[in-house]
């Protein structure tokens, strides 16, 4: 609950909560198609501030995600290296 002021009267408002689905699904329009933050914040009805911050979490994931993907074809890789260097020697 949020309390804002409005003249004399204290107004209580609640925050708004997106579902980590429809986070994930207005994002990726925005980083897969291209859109606009401002585009996309007034189409979904939320603010823009909250659609960078979005974006940019998604960005980070997508970075985490190609980092680790990056980190597991390369032991792959040394490991048949290392499996090939090993048989070519043996023979």
């Amino acid at each position: 609950m949020h309390l804002i002021t409005i003249g004399d009267t204290n107004v209580k408002t609640q925050k708004t909560t997106f579902s980590p689905e429809f986070r994930l699904e207005k994002t990726q329009s925005v980083v897969d198609n291209r859109y606009t933050h401002k585009g996309a914040a007034k189409a979904m009805g939320v603010g823009y501030s909250t659609i960078i911050n979005w974006v940019k979490q998604l960005r980070e994931e997508y970075k985490n995600f190609n980092e680790a993907k990056q980190a597991v074809i390369s032991n792959i890789m040394n490991y048949y290296n290392q499996t090939w260097h090993i048989r070519t020697t043996q023979d």
